[in-house]
């Protein structure tokens, strides 16, 4: 979507270089989730009703169940009215650490900003455990340490290679996107904590809290962060992540349709994703989830590497010369850093168990331990790890 062009304010023919744009259409998608949870729930009250008469038919129901049916109701309204200002503040940090990271998108490859989403297993580990008091095992420290390592050997391909730099990004805006990343990581272990601590005692349906928090995100984006970013540095250029007007935005999206239908694409997929991942972690399990979200950072980079060659001399290559990623000498690096990344995750979760370590029972184990790659929760279905 960033490297589309358009013709916006004052017929300024730019890029639709629009950070929170796509923040904004992201927590859009996340609001829709209501709408699968609307129909989820609407099947589930048939199927209780069903069950109702068949109890009452046979007249084992119990009284209070018989002559207070709104009991639970009404406790049911009081906990998601709760859920609901609750989740205002993990909403707030998912807005800065989206936008940040979605900035730090306009000057490196989505492969490596990909990789580098996955700062947040250190930074939530730490959080975990000095102000959780979450127990961690020896192997667990040691998975932390190997994602560490690999995030290194990650930044620097990033900051060495041209090739992973989007195009006109300079040294010093590929490194500024790397620490942009590493901050927007740490906001979203500190949202993981917050949400821990302040949702550990409510029982809601996750997709119901995907939701929720959509719609915060999309109040407070409308309402905060676009008229701050449509006023800050006004006289600065469009696209620089600091400044972006909003007016501009919707003079490109009427100029370019396609920018529209790649908006539209963005939410569904943004809804697909969160709605498929909650069904995925309940089919199978989150510990298969991780394997499937690290496949994802891999999946990604291939697409991004067949993009580049499929599209090279061709006149719409040439149009948008930023569109995928070349294979260079500094690929290897980013590659090595991806396997380590991918161990770190493994040996995190105990899927690869290493010999002379110690390693706590099932049953000593709490499930919230469970370390999930793209999840800024602790509860496996609340994905809010939106960006794509």
């Amino acid at each position: 979507m960033f490297e589309q062009y358009a013709i916006g304010r004052n017929n300024n023919y730019h890029k639709f270089e629009k950070p929170w744009w796509q923040t904004f259409i992201m927590f859009i998608g996340m609001f829709a989730a209501l709408i699968v949870y609307v129909i989820y729930e609407s099947i589930v009250k048939c199927k209780a009703r069903k069950t109702d008469i068949i109890i009452n038919n046979d007249k084992t129901a119990d009284n209070d169940q018989i002559h207070n049916p709104d009991t639970k109701d009404v406790e049911t309204l009081r906990s998601k009215l709760k859920t609901v200002f609750i989740l205002a503040i993990p909403a707030c940090c998912d807005l800065l650490s989206t936008g940040i990271s979605n900035v730090a998108l306009l000057w490196i490859q989505a492969s490596a900003w990909n990789m580098l989403r996955g700062a947040m297993v250190v930074f939530s580990a730490i959080f975990h455990a000095l102000i959780l008091k979450r127990k961690y095992y020896g192997y667990m420290w040691f998975g932390v340490a190997v994602v560490t390592i690999a995030l290194v050997v990650v930044g620097a391909s990033a900051a060495c290679s041209t090739g992973i730099a989007n195009e006109d990004a300079s040294e010093g805006k590929v490194i500024i996107a790397i620490l942009l990343m590493i901050g927007s990581q740490v906001i979203r272990a500190a949202q993981v904590v917050l949400e821990d601590y302040l949702l550990h005692d409510i029982h809601a349906s996750p997709i119901y809290m995907v939701g929720i928090e959509g719609m915060w995100g999309c109040i407070i984006t409308l309402a905060v962060a676009m008229p701050i970013v449509q006023f800050a540095a006004s006289g600065s250029e469009e696209g620089n992540g600091i400044h972006e007007d909003t007016l501009d935005t919707l003079y490109m999206l009427v100029d370019q349709p396609i920018l529209i239908g790649l908006s539209l694409v963005y939410i569904v997929v943004i809804l697909f994703f969160n709605t498929t991942a909650m069904f995925v972690t309940n089919i199978t399990n989150a510990v298969m989830r991780t394997i499937i979200e690290s496949m994802r950072t891999l999946c990604i980079w291939i697409v991004q590497v067949i993009l580049y060659y499929s599209l090279e001399g061709t006149d719409y290559g040439n149009h948008h010369p930023s569109i995928g990623e070349s294979w260079s000498k500094w690929s290897f690096m980013q590659l090595s850093g991806f396997l380590l990344l991918f161990t770190g995750m493994l040996i995190y979760n105990s899927i690869w168990k290493l010999p002379f370590v110690y390693y706590e029972k099932l049953d000593e184990k709490k499930p919230e331990e469970e370390f999930k790659v793209s999840d800024t929760s602790n509860k496996p279905p609340l994905v809010i790890e939106k960006e794509l």
